[in-house]
């Protein structure tokens, strides 16, 4: 996990309480790396004084969100509190779920819906049918928007201010390869969920809890599918920002994407949009399939029409009720 050091540039005021930002920063601290740690090492990971660490350490205690063993500091699953805060200020997650159960008991593959959150999405809703990607994959999960096909939807549907900013500067600069950045120097490409243990899905040699290093590009004519080329394709089709700016276009025109060996080998995922009030894009909904049981062909082709139709079908519940 990256430290959560504070950015510098912040300075307290009115609009923000530096101790409550410190806080927080210990909260983020914690995960699949180290879910348990010594006050030294937090406030290492945090770039804080022990003090400062302690207190805040010991307010988290007496709050019932950490507990310490010996010398020795873990979260307590009171801090599960926090997140399902915001999934249960969503209406769009109070009846998703049955709608995805039916997909995936029909078309009999795993569906996930994700949110854009900075420069990532997050997962906030799973129905597995069966382990066919890293189980550490969970809600919470955040991986890096540009490499997923979900991703790309949200990130498709961004104004082009919006999209340029959520882009990181360095990433698929002119001649880096995709592979190269899926990993760039002091940032996990694949973030667990706090808490959670992460185990390798990609290749025997992928550490856990971390993220692929590379993305395979799909084979020549694997997809001849309208549109299919330029949205689909490994992520490592993508070797500069003005690819990737290309086919996100191509994706706000169609309206989909797909991705064949997306996160890693043997796995397609083709994603849609859902649509809030105004029309606005606030989510992306996705089915996984293996491609040993399952093309990126077939999953265009079967599953495409029944995902499009789960997303309208929650866009108007939306629009209706949210």
């Amino acid at each position: 996990m990256p430290s959560e050091e504070l950015d510098p540039s912040l300075k307290p005021g009115d609009s923000y309480v530096q101790s409550f930002a410190r806080g927080l920063s210990v909260i983020r601290a914690f995960g699949a790396d180290a879910p348990r740690q010594t006050l030294t090492e937090v406030a290492k990971r945090c770039g804080l004084t022990r003090a400062g660490a302690r207190r805040i350490l010991l307010t988290l205690q007496t709050l019932g969100y950490v507990r310490a063993e010996g010398r020795l500091f873990e979260l307590t699953p009171k801090i599960l509190d926090l997140g399902f805060a915001y999934l249960s200020s969503q209406p769009l997650w109070q009846f998703a779920e049955p709608q995805m159960l039916q997909l995936t008991g029909e078309l009999k593959e795993s569906c996930s819906i994700a949110v854009l959150d900075a420069q990532d999405i997050v997962f906030v809703m799973r129905t597995p049918t069966r382990k066919i990607f890293n189980e550490a994959l969970g809600v919470g999960s955040r991986l890096p928007a540009w490499a997923t096909a979900m991703g790309r939807v949200l990130l498709s549907a961004l104004p082009p201010e919006e999209l340029e900013a959520r882009l990181p500067a360095g990433l698929l600069a002119a001649g880096q390869t995709a592979a190269a950045s899926a990993n760039p120097a002091g940032m996990d490409g694949f973030s667990a969920p706090v808490g959670a243990s992460a185990s390798s899905s990609a290749t025997a040699s992928t550490a856990p809890g971390s993220f692929p290093s590379s993305f395979p590009a799909t084979p020549s004519g694997a997809l001849d599918s309208p549109g299919a080329s330029g949205a689909g394709g490994g992520s490592d089709s993508v070797r500069s920002l003005e690819e990737l700016r290309r086919s996100l276009e191509q994706v706000r025109q169609q309206g989909w994407c797909l991705l064949d060996r997306e996160l890693e080998e043997g796995l397609a995922t083709l994603a849609v949009p859902i649509h809030g009030r105004q029309g606005r894009v606030i989510a992306a909904i996705a089915l996984h399939a293996q491609t040993s049981r399952t093309s990126p062909q077939l999953l265009l082709e079967q599953g495409l029409p029944k995902l499009q139709e789960t997303a309208q079908g929650l866009s108007r519940l939306l629009q209706i009720k949210g």
